[in-house]
C-alpha cells in the first residue's frame, strides 16, 4: 500500500512538472515571436544609410549588423548587471533586476566573426531599450 501512496505521488509531481514546463515553453516562445522583430532593430547598430552606399563594386556588399540574424535568443528575467540586493524591494532598480524580462541575442557565426566577436544584446522588453555587452561567464 505505501509503494503505491509513493508511486502515485511520484506520478502526482511528474504531472504538476510536466504541465509547468509545457506552460513555461509556451509563453518563452510566445515572447520570443512576439518581439523578435523589435529586439532585432534594436540591437541593429551598423545600419547601413543611403549614404554609406556607394555605387562602386565593393559597395554591393551590404554591412550587416552581428545581430541582423542571431543565432539564438533566449528570454531572461532580470538584469544581472544591476546590483541590487533581493530583499532591498524599496530599491527603485529592484524591478528591473528582478522582474523585467530580457530577450538575449546571440549573433551567429557567420556574421559575429568580423563585427560582433563575442558580444551579446540584451533587449529589455519593458523598457524597449537594448544593451550589447560581453557575455557573462
Amino acid at each position: 500500500m505505501r509503494a503505491l501512496v509513493l508511486l502515485l505521488a511520484g506520478l502526482a509531481g511528474l504531472k504538476v512538472w510536466a504541465q509547468d514546463h509545457i506552460y513555461r515553453s509556451a509563453a518563452e516562445d510566445a515572447l520570443v515571436h512576439a518581439y523578435r522583430q523589435r529586439a532585432i532593430e534594436a540591437c541593429q547598430v551598423d545600419k547601413p544609410s543611403a549614404t554609406d552606399r556607394r555605387k562602386d563594386a565593393k559597395s554591393l556588399q551590404v554591412i550587416t549588423s552581428p545581430f541582423a540574424d542571431p543565432a539564438s535568443i533566449q528570454l531572461v528575467v532580470g538584469k544581472r548587471d544591476v546590483d541590487v540586493a533581493i530583499w532591498d524591494v524599496d530599491n527603485a532598480q529592484w524591478a528591473v533586476r528582478y522582474k523585467y524580462p530580457l530577450l538575449v541575442l546571440q549573433p551567429s557565426a557567420a556574421s559575429s566573426a568580423p563585427n560582433g566577436a563575442g558580444l551579446v544584446c540584451e533587449f529589455d522588453i519593458t523598457l524597449g531599450t537594448a544593451t550589447i555587452s560581453k557575455p557573462r561567464s
